[in-house]
């Protein structure tokens, strides 16, 4: 009856969405979860120290993996704040624990390379985190530079010989995971850099010539940056990629590389920057065979392990296939073309792995509504675009705004069950045909109806449901960017 440690509450919360067991329903599971992120991210905020860092360290990656949105950002701050404090200055360090001593006496000191690990999983969150933003990455070079010297020597393998500067060949795998995540890390390098393209391309200005080249050179510069990674990771483990017995962690990494190809390439092929349009003519032909056949494969490797490994596979996988989904929505758009059979295989597969994680289902829900809307414009050139669409297709909006702008209220979806949905087909909410008493009814489907078992019960996957009831985000009266009230998607929006 001991109170757990902090490390034991974070490490069961985050794994409840891939345990089965029939003692946990939706009311035991949903309650141990907040119980737990609120005990670890209190103890954090009022007694930092290494172990309720640890902690929250893993929580944050489990809210990450339900939203992208404001509700994590709080999280992610603090723990970026305190990682600065993992560095040792004139031989002190951050205390192991805020525990009482003869409670600390029984915890093991952390030692250098305990810390430096801690610090390099917080980068590995806050670059996937901040990507899906318009937000620079949290840890600035200043704090990176501590750090940046001791990386390698903190990642060298325990086990297996395996050296840190050394890419595996196919006649060693699997690596070691000491060694997957050093590449992983490297990989992220890339990613923030690649980033930070996309944040400059947001503030370029219309008539400045000079700031247009200076962009368009950081974007080859990276770009190049990411095919040199690539060329290392396939003559590497690209064999072992092929094998059904290939590492998951493998398999996550060569999607993430293929779709930073595309948010890069993307923003050059669909460019709408006026002092762009003349100094990328040359090289959108590029890009645009570039998206296509990282789009061809990340297909292919969703479907090749997907069925194989999805409870295995991180949410950045969820977001690779995102994006290159979102990047048929818009070519779709822009050229008025149907959309490539590629885009339904990726819609599968992003509502599959939503079992294990929450903003995949999310990814899922976006997707199939523009493209309901994409169809629906197609059939009528008169009819409004939905603001849904329009958000998708301009690749200006981050995943993470959108994610959190088309949020449902879970509120209101647990209010009815499935036999008051309107006879009507539910994709007719995102054409504005339902009338207001009719969209609160729509609420309730407005993710999927397998969240509901028979008789209208809801399931036992208690993280099916979204997991913050209203978006951070207020729009003007009127003013949803359709024309509309506000109501376009079936619910309004809340303060």
């Amino acid at each position: 009856m001991r109170e757990p440690s902090l490390l034991h509450l974070a490490i069961f919360g985050s794994s409840l969405p891939f345990l089965f067991d029939p003692r946990l329903d939706q009311t035991a599971s949903d309650s141990f979860w907040k119980y737990t992120k609120r005990h670890v991210f209190v103890e954090t905020a009022e007694e930092p120290s290494y172990a309720s860092l640890e902690a929250s360290t893993i929580l944050t990656l489990d809210l990450s993996g339900m939203t992208n949105g404001p509700q994590v950002a709080g999280r992610l701050a603090v723990i970026t704040k305190l990682a600065f404090n993992l560095r040792a200055v004139d031989d002190l360090v951050l205390r192991p624990s805020a525990q009482t001593d003869e409670q600390n006496s029984q915890i093991s000191n952390p030692g250098f390379k305990q810390h430096a690990r801690l610090f390099w999983a917080i980068y590995a969150l806050d670059s996937f985190i901040s990507i899906t933003t318009r937000q620079p990455p949290g840890l600035d070079e200043h704090t990176l530079r501590y750090f940046l010297p001791t990386r390698d020597k903190a990642w060298e393998s325990d086990r297996s010989g395996q050296h840190h500067d050394s890419w595996p060949r196919p006649d060693n795998l699997p690596m070691s995971p000491e060694l997957t995540f050093l590449h992983l890390l490297k990989l992220l390098d890339v990613s923030r850099d690649v980033h930070r393209v996309y944040l400059e391309y947001l503030i370029l200005p219309e008539d400045d010539d000079a700031r247009a080249l200076c962009w368009l050179t950081m974007f080859t510069e990276h770009v190049k940056a990411i095919d040199m990674w690539l060329q290392r990771w396939s003559s590497s483990v690209i064999v072992g990629i092929r094998s059904p017995s290939a590492s998951p962690a493998a398999v996550m990494q060569h999607a993430y590389g293929q779709a930073l190809l595309i948010y890069s390439n993307g923003l050059v092929e669909f460019c709408d920057q006026p002092s762009l349009a003349l100094h990328i003519l040359e090289i959108q032909e590029d890009a645009q065979r570039r998206c296509a056949e990282c789009v061809e494969t990340i297909t292919n490797i969703a479907s090749s392990f997907v069925d194989l490994m999805g409870d295995q596979l991180g949410w950045p996988f969820a977001w690779s296939m995102w994006i290159a989904a979102r990047y048929l929505l818009v070519a779709a758009f822009h050229r008025s073309t149907a959309l490539q059979p590629q885009f339904h295989t990726l819609l599968n597969y992003t509502h599959e792995m939503g079992l294990y994680w929450q903003i995949s289902k999310k990814y899922w829900w976006l997707l199939r509504r523009a493209e309901h809307a994409l169809r629906m414009r197609n059939a009528a050139v008169d009819q409004d675009v939905p603001r849904i669409l329009t958000s998708i297709v301009n690749l200006r909006v981050p995943t993470s705004d959108l994610e959190d702008q088309f949020r449902v209220d879970p509120v209101l979806a647990r209010l009815k069950g499935p036999q008051d949905i309107p006879p009507r087909s539910i994709d007719a909410a995102s054409t504005g045909e339902f009338g207001p008493a009719e969209m609160e009814a729509v609420n309730l489907d407005v993710y999927d109806r397998s969240v509901f078992g028979p008789g209208g019960h809801l399931s036992e996957t208690w993280f099916s449901m979204p997991l913050f009831a209203s978006s951070a985000h207020q729009q003007f009266p009127g003013d949803d960017g359709s024309g509309g009230t506000g109501r376009e998607m079936g619910w309004e929006f809340s303060s």
